[in-house]
């Protein structure tokens, strides 16, 4: 996922971009805690990784960032690998298939994922 940011800074405060193209922003966990009063906690680098200088190890802190900020296209390819597997084990339709991998649950499509 090289160049794919997974934080989106329009849900980020005092962002700023950098002239190596990462970003600097308010750290969105630190915010939620009454921290961060600087607003720069937070980089963005240019390849998507990021964390924060106050909690540079901690990664419940980093779930905690990118739960708040993480940008609404952004996939795991880890879930979408899982999601795959689970589709497969249901001997899904194309049709079905397609409903499955976008993510929709399949009885809101009117599908039954019992055999026949």
């Amino acid at each position: 996922m090289a160049g794919e940011i997974s934080l989106d800074p329009a849900r980020l405060e005092n962002v700023k971009h950098l002239d190596n193209g990462a970003i600097r922003a308010a750290c969105p966990a630190c915010r939620a805690a009454n921290s961060d009063k600087s607003g720069d906690h937070l980089l963005i680098q240019a390849d998507g990784k990021f964390g924060c200088a106050t909690h540079p190890d901690d990664r419940e802190h980093r779930k905690e960032i990118f739960k708040l900020g993480r940008h609404p296209a952004f996939r795991c390819p880890v879930a979408q690998w899982q999601r795959q597997a689970f589709c497969l084990r249901l001997r899904l339709s194309r049709r079905q298939w397609q409903t499955c991998l976008s993510g929709l649950p399949l009885f809101q499509q009117g599908f039954s994922t019992a055999s026949p």
